[in-house]
């Protein structure tokens, strides 16, 4: 059974992704309290995607079959990462940059570093695709997904979970830190497990209650802009609390979650075409929008040009709809077989 309320969701956490790296593209140096702002509401947002991601794992999980799972999302993820990687992996490889980065790689041969880059997607050109290595993690965990679901009582470990990831904070994107995010993610991707195993009763609990999901939203939002000085995620080192003790962002994204599936469900009936399809082709655009604003900047000779609520709705417009653009236009030459070159 689909689930548009969840589908939606997709469209609106790959929005706020996209929004968040133009955000980045721009110079804020004159408007910083605009900035603080839509970083606040911007960043942390693929704890969303993990929550989906999990949520849509219960929702097919009932007929699992290991082999089957794995080969799906290699074709389906797997691959299209490799695909897509290759174009920024090549470049990268080109540039004295790399070898700054990674003194350790400097003399190594070519493929070797091209394997690097490969296992931490993170320190490709693409730097966002850090997000398929870890995904990959719980796809290959996915029996014990399927235990706990079965034995639901096992549940209980979120208790632990998070916790640890309100603690622990996200680690660096880039290296040697697979393990570190899988754990600060895990417990997103085991609560939306659970919340699709008890969707009915979340649903109308959340229903009931919307207007204190949206309260304690708004509360941490501007709780945080108020009461504290840090802007961003709480990037750091695992159970550090040089940026402070508490991950607030995780926190406000895990609830805007809520609010989410809770306001999609009450427009389920209605259509909305472009919110679906930008759904549908979500991992598409997660895969292709660093390349269209690395585009952008190479034209406007990597100027970064004054942030504003106008400029940063110009540059959302053109990275949105240059990925839209590519992912349709493969969508048309390949069929099918797009979903296995660019995810959609």
């Amino acid at each position: 059974m689909h689930l548009p309320y969840v589908h939606r969701a997709r469209a609106v956490a790959i929005v706020w992704i996209v929004a968040m790296h133009c955000v980045g593209a721009l110079d804020w140096s004159s408007n910083q309290r605009l900035y603080r702002f839509l970083v606040e509401l911007f960043q942390g947002s693929t704890v969303l995607f993990f929550m989906i991601s999990g949520y849509l794992f219960q929702h097919l999980s009932d007929r699992f079959d290991y082999a089957g799972y794995l080969g799906k999302k290699f074709r389906n993820v797997i691959l299209p990462y490799l695909v897509v990687s290759t174009p920024g992996i090549l470049l990268l490889l080109t540039k004295p940059e790399f070898a700054i980065d990674n003194p350790e790689l400097a003399h190594a041969a070519w493929w070797v570093k091209a394997l690097f880059l490969y296992f931490y997607g993170g320190a490709q050109l693409n730097h966002v695709l850090w997000f398929v290595a870890i995904v990959a993690i719980y796809y290959l965990l996915a029996p014990v997904f399927v235990h706990v679901l079965r034995h639901p009582r096992w549940f209980v470990v979120l208790l632990v979970l998070l916790p640890i990831s309100l603690l622990a904070h996200r680690s660096s994107t880039q290296k040697y830190h697979h393990l570190q995010l899988a754990l600060y993610f895990l417990s997103a991707y085991m609560s939306g497990m659970a919340a699709g195993l008890y969707a009915e009763r979340t649903l109308a609990f959340v229903n009931r209650h919307i207007g204190a999901f949206v309260a304690v939203f708004v509360a941490l939002f501007a709780g945080h802009l108020m009461f504290t000085d840090y802007v961003g995620s709480y990037v750091d080192e695992i159970f550090s609390t040089s940026n402070g003790l508490i991950d607030w962002i995780f926190l406000q994204k895990f609830v805007l979650f809520f609010v989410l599936i809770g306001l999609l469900r009450r427009l389920d009936a209605k259509r909305m075409a472009a919110v679906d399809y930008l759904a549908t082709i979500s991992f598409a655009i997660y895969f292709l929008h660093i390349y269209v604003l690395h585009v952008y900047s190479h034209f406007v000779h990597w100027t970064q040009y004054p942030g504003s609520m106008a400029s940063l709705g110009v540059l959302l417009v053109l990275s949105l709809g240059g990925s839209v653009a590519i992912a349709t236009a493969s969508r048309q030459l390949f069929g099918r077989n797009s979903r296995m070159l660019i995810g959609a």
